[in-house]
């Protein structure tokens, strides 16, 4: 079976030029996701396009990494490619329209899908938020892309962009009432939103900036 892998297009903040690779060059949750589905498609045979990723590292005789970027190049791709089925992780930026080959969406945000049909949830507080009734497929993980450390520091960790959306001074303030130490691991492109966390729970977080899968940091800082 061949797989369209439908990666959200994200460029790095900063630069223009470059996109968020699949995996990640550092911060990238959904592009994390997409690697690690990858793998498993790989583990069992089938082959995988993946677009919305140039600059991926690709790497495997059966994975190929499409030039395509923009949703309307993706769209284009996609409907004249000879693939078997559409797996789509862009949040609507996509889609199915005048695709005729089987087609599912993975929803990785809050609130309602632009549209659920075939859609995929990750949770059932999302579903239920969304006021759905897909299905609820749980994140994949493959445990050969993580690192086992025996020896480990005693902290909470929040690992994602330092943000509003993500609910960084939430975890922050949860880390102070429960007198742990918090690590803030991830980038701080809101540095308004920083400061106010320093400000109020400056003792009880400590921040990392941006980690990568080549990381000590964690256990070294």
């Amino acid at each position: 079976m061949r797989v369209a892998m439908v990666n959200v297009p994200l460029r790095v903040p900063g630069d223009p030029d470059t996109w968020i690779t699949v995996p990640p060059q550092g911060y990238g949750g959904i592009q994390w996701v997409v690697t690690q589905i990858i793998d498993g498609l790989l583990d069992l045979g089938h082959s995988v396009a993946l677009l919305g990723a140039p600059g991926s590292p690709g790497g495997h005789p059966r994975l190929e990494v499409i030039a395509a970027a923009e949703p309307a190049e993706m769209r284009e791709w996609l409907e004249s490619a000879t693939v078997d089925v559409v797996h789509d992780h862009s949040n609507g930026q996509v889609g199915r329209n005048g695709l005729t080959v089987p087609y599912l969406s993975t929803f990785h945000l809050t609130g309602v899908p632009s549209d659920p049909v075939n859609c995929v949830y990750l949770s059932r507080a999302q579903r239920a938020a969304a006021g759905a009734s897909g299905p609820v497929i749980r994140l994949p993980v493959n445990p050969r892309r993580y690192m086992f450390t025996g020896q480990k520091r005693d902290y909470l960790l929040f690992l994602g962009r330092v943000s509003p959306h993500k609910g960084a001074y939430e975890a922050a303030a949860f880390a102070r009432a429960a007198g742990r130490l918090l690590l803030l691991a991830g980038p701080t492109w809101e540095s308004g939103y920083a400061d106010g966390i320093k400000r109020a729970y400056g003792d009880s977080v400590e921040f990392l900036g941006e980690v990568d899968r080549k990381s000590t940091r964690l256990n070294s800082s």
